[in-house]
Formats: structure tokens, C-alpha cells, sequence
């Protein structure tokens, strides 16, 4: 496995070649890059981007040998302008990548939870929107990743297999959280979810998202892998029975323990 993480978890907005050096220092074999979030010059609206400054990027990263591997444009799908996220599929070639991902977002426009989120005309709203994204990326040979959380439209195992085959598209496939599936009340089934969900879809997920959590009063607090409940021997040996190679990228909640979780990691 190829173990990541999240460009702007390694220090603030910088140069690409900064921080693909700063990747290559502690690592880091692969990034997932919001690029607002990280490099120097880049807005969260359209139109900061070029294939020349893509280019330069991919350029950046490939000197370091660190990848990227996806392109991170959260968007909440029954809100947004798309023109962003297509921009993004229209450079990904250009930044080394080919997949540029979100998740599904919420009714309400400001991402809380509505109990509307897991009803069926949400679900088709998200399942129309995918089919133009993916639709937009094939003529770009770039990919649509598609990350479920439970809060959201796509929060489930289920959910997640019927969208991928109600689009039915080469350029859609799955960035894996199995902790965005687990809630304080299903928690002890996190095992049950991640073989139910390898069984449904494991040959589409591209992408793995490595966080933890722990449970006090009644809720759930994240902290970084390894610091947790979350079985990441049970988690690696299932991905090792469907892929060869995955990239494992970290989202580290703290700032300071991601040293600890690249070493934990690969010590698995």
C-alpha cells in the first residue's frame, strides 16, 4: 500500500515544490491535493487554474517521486456550482492525477444533516449530477471519486453500490472512509461494514482514507490512525484480499501526531 496524506496537513499554503519536498521529508509517498488549501496562488473559485501551472505542479511532485493521487474538490453536490470540480477534471492529467473527488453532500446547503439526506429524491438528485461529472471527465481520461459519509446522501454500503451501478461509468470509483461509515450506534459492527462494503464495491475503490475515532459520551471524537478504535490490521488485510496497491492517505486531526501515524502505518 501506498501510504499518503492530505497536502495541507503538512504545513500551511506554500510553493508546490515546497511542499513536495516537505512530502518527500517525512515519507509521504502520495498526496491528496486541495489545491486552495495548499499551494501558493490558487482560489476556491474557478479560473486560478492553467495547464501550464498544472504542469508545473505535476512537475513539482514528480522530481520529489511523490504522487499525486487525488485531487480533493469537496463540494455539496445538490448546492454547487459544478464549473470548479470541472475545471479540476480539466487539469487533473496536467497535475499527474486523473481523479479529482468529493462526497454527496446534504439538502441543506450549509452541509449539516437533514433527515431528507437518505431519501430517494436526494439520492437521484446526486446519482443526475454524477452522470454529468462523469460524463465531463471522459473527455478529459479523468476519473470522478466518490466518498459516502453517513450524515450524507450516499451513507451506506448500499447506497454506495447503487449509485456506482445506477451511473455505470468507468470514470466513476470510490475514495474509501470506513470511519465517515460509523456512528456511536454501529460502531462495534466496523468490521461487518468494511467486508460489506469490499464485497459490494472492492474492486472500484482507488482511493482509502485513513483517520480513527474514539467514543466518549455518546459521541464520536476523531484522532489520527493508530490512536483509536478503528482495526487497521482487519482494514489492510481485507484490502490486501481485493488490491494489489491502494493509496492509503491520512487525514490527521491533531496537526502534530502525523510522524507517529506514517509510522504506525507502515509498520502494519
Amino acid at each position: 500500500m501506498i501510504i499518503g496524506t492530505r497536502g495541507h496537513d503538512l504545513g500551511g499554503v506554500m510553493s508546490a515544490e515546497a511542499l513536495a519536498k516537505t512530502a518527500k521529508e517525512k515519507g509521504i509517498e502520495s498526496v491528496q491535493l486541495v489545491a486552495y488549501r495548499s499551494l501558493d496562488g490558487v482560489g476556491e473559485a474557478p479560473g486560478f487554474l492553467s495547464h501550464g501551472y498544472a504542469q508545473k505542479v505535476g512537475k513539482a511532485f514528480d522530481k520529489e517521486d511523490v504522487r499525486v493521487a487525488l485531487i480533493g474538490c469537496y463540494i455539496n453536490l445538490l448546492h454547487a456550482d459544478l464549473d470548479r470540480f470541472k475545471e479540476y477534471l480539466r487539469y487533473a492529467r496536467d497535475f499527474g492525477c486523473s481523479m479529482v473527488g468529493t462526497e454527496t453532500g446534504s439538502v441543506n446547503p450549509d452541509y449539516s444533516f437533514n433527515p431528507d439526506n437518505h431519501g430517494e429524491e436526494a439520492f437521484l438528485q446526486v446519482v443526475e449530477v454524477f452522470k454529468e461529472l462523469t460524463s465531463y471527465a471522459q473527455n478529459f481520461g479523468a476519473t470522478v471519486g466518490i466518498e459516502a459519509v453517513h450524515c450524507h446522501v450516499v451513507h451506506t454500503p448500499e447506497k454506495m453500490k447503487r449509485i456506482l451501478d445506477l451511473v455505470d461509468s468507468p470514470n466513476l470509483r470510490v475514495i474509501f472512509d470506513p470511519v465517515n461509515l460509523i456512528t456511536p450506534e454501529n460502531y462495534t459492527e466496523a468490521k461487518a461494514i468494511i467486508e460489506k462494503s469490499f464485497d459490494l464495491f472492492g474492486d472500484q475503490i482507488v482511493i482509502v482514507h485513513a483517520k480513527d475515532f474514539i467514543i466518549e459520551e455518546g459521541g464520536m471524537t476523531m484522532v489520527p490512525p493508530g490512536q483509536g478504535l478503528m482495526d487497521y490490521d482487519h482494514l489492510f488485510d481485507t484490502i490486501k484480499q481485493y488490491k494489489y496497491e491502494v493509496d492509503v492517505i491520512i487525514e490527521d486531526y491533531r496537526g502534530l501526531d502525523l510522524d507517529e501515524a506514517i509510522i504506525y502505518l507502515k509498520g502494519i
